[in-house]
């Protein structure tokens, strides 16, 4: 996962450390409101030093440290925002999928008009098989945000999944171009074991961009697995024999566009 934001100095200068040694400030003189009040920002000062610390945490793949930080900025400043929506992301990438929902529901709340919430909260729901949620959370971010790409593939995705191709391919090709829409439709039918459709559409996409030597090898892969009597094995493949034939890489399990947003967005 990748947080993109301009970290401040203070951040920085708390990363090593982190915020452990923070507590919540201790109210001198309760009667006396101009103590209340400089209290009130010392204790978000603090907050929020703990909350950019998680945040460079989570840039560098330390969840499980980041989730910790989160938690206390929280407990620091209970209604601190900036906190839900990341928080919620760390917890769905550890696994902890209660939790996550809980984050992103309050996250919701706090920024109802987040195109990148929407979005994550979106590809999480599809994750989980909740399909038509799914669609309405990223129906939602694209009415926020017309042209936000991630949401336009996780969206496709979810289409896919429901068996609605043909309208995930249109989606696909609005979002990416009609190569990558056909690359992307062949390996969706691929992994539910679709070869035959799966093959139509991964010829079409290296028919129209040749370059496309991912979706070459999964072409030739997909041919070489099929069974010896299957007229797709002999139906023209664009075979380049330099790529070794059903050599694995990632281009075959993945999409062109990343499908996982995540944006650090506060």
């Amino acid at each position: 996962m990748t947080f993109r934001y301009t970290l401040p100095i203070l951040a920085m200068m708390l990363a090593g450390s982190g915020c452990a040694n923070f507590s919540k400030t201790a109210t001198r003189k309760p009667d006396e409101p101009e103590h209340r009040q400089l209290q009130a920002i010392d204790d978000h000062m603090k907050a929020e030093a703990c909350r950019r610390t998680a945040l460079e945490l989570a840039a560098h793949e330390k969840d499980r440290h980041a989730i910790e930080q989160f938690k206390r900025a929280r407990e620091i400043s209970p209604d601190m925002e900036g906190i839900a929506h990341p928080l919620a992301v760390l917890y769905d990438q550890q696994g902890q999928v209660d939790a996550a929902e809980r984050e992103y529901r309050r996250a919701l709340k706090e920024t109802p008009r987040a195109a990148d919430l929407y979005n994550d909260y979106g590809y999480f729901l599809y994750s989980q098989g909740k399909l038509a949620d799914a669609e309405q959370a990223l129906r939602k971010a694209l009415e926020l945000q017309q042209d936000h790409p991630q949401a336009q593939v996780n969206l496709e995705l979810v289409l896919a999944a429901s068996d609605r191709y043909e309208e995930a391919f249109t989606q696909f090709e609005a979002a990416a171009g009609t190569a990558a829409a056909h690359h992307n439709i062949g390996m969706l039918l691929a992994r539910t074991g679709r070869q035959e459709r799966a093959l139509v559409h991964l010829r079409k996409a290296v028919q129209r961009d040749p370059s496309l030597e991912g979706t070459r090898r999964l072409l030739a892969t997909l041919e070489q697995t099929a069974p010896e009597e299957s007229p797709i094995r002999h139906a023209g493949a664009h075979h380049d024999a330099r790529q070794g034939g059903a050599t694995q890489t990632a281009d075959h399990t993945e999409p062109f566009i990343y499908t996982g947003h995540f944006a650090e967005s506060y």
